[in-house]
This record gives C-alpha cells, sequence and structure tokens, in this order.
C-alpha cells in the first residue's frame, strides 16, 4: 500500500532477526507497556502494528537493533497484529460506496 499511496502510507520495517529478540524487545522490554489500550499491552506476536504520529522523521532503510529501535513517544494507536492489519488495509482500499 505503500507503493501505491505514498502521500498517504508509510511503512516502517523493524527487523529483530530472530522471535526471540523480538519478544526481549517488546515484551521483556515493555514497548507494548506504552500502548494505551489493553490488547496493546498484552500483544505477544510477531507482527505488532502500530500508527506512528512522526513517520516521516523514521529512516525507512533502517532494521532492528537497539540503534533503530521503535521510539515510544511516536506512537499514535496500536492496531494489532497480522489479521487486525489485514482488515485495516482491506478498510482502506474498500472504495466509497456511491450517493443517493
Amino acid at each position: 500500500l505503500s507503493l501505491l499511496f505514498p502521500n498517504r502510507v508509510k511503512l516502517v520495517e523493524h527487523d529483530f532477526g530472530d522471535r526471540t529478540k523480538f519478544r526481549e524487545w517488546l515484551v521483556d522490554g515493555g514497548f507494548r507497556n506504552h500502548f494505551d489500550d489493553k490488547a496493546g499491552k498484552e500483544h505477544v506476536a510477531c507482527p505488532v502494528v502500530w500508527f506512528g504520529k512522526n513517520a516521516a522523521a523514521v529512516d525507512s532503510s533502517s532494521s532492528g537493533g537497539t540503534s533503530n529501535a521503535p521510539d515510544p513517544a511516536d506512537i499514535e494507536k496500536y492496531l494489532g497484529g497480522h489479521d487486525a492489519t489485514l482488515d485495516w488495509c482491506r478498510d482502506f482500499m474498500q472504495p466509497a460506496k456511491p450517493g443517493p
């Protein structure tokens, strides 16, 4: 979607290399505690998706590691995991219904 709508969607991937490192960052490191809702605070699986406040300030070529780990201060809203992300994409791509 970011290729089709570069002015509306920006994907910033943070690659942690493996599941153990991802969980260390998300759960043990406490990143998920910065989400406002209960589902976000309990999230344990990959992927975890959220909307950022300032995606333009993030280098989309960055990947993994602590030097370019996501900034919790940038969290706008927790979206969810795989299924929630696909649902959001379907909603985003659904054409507007014609008016009366």
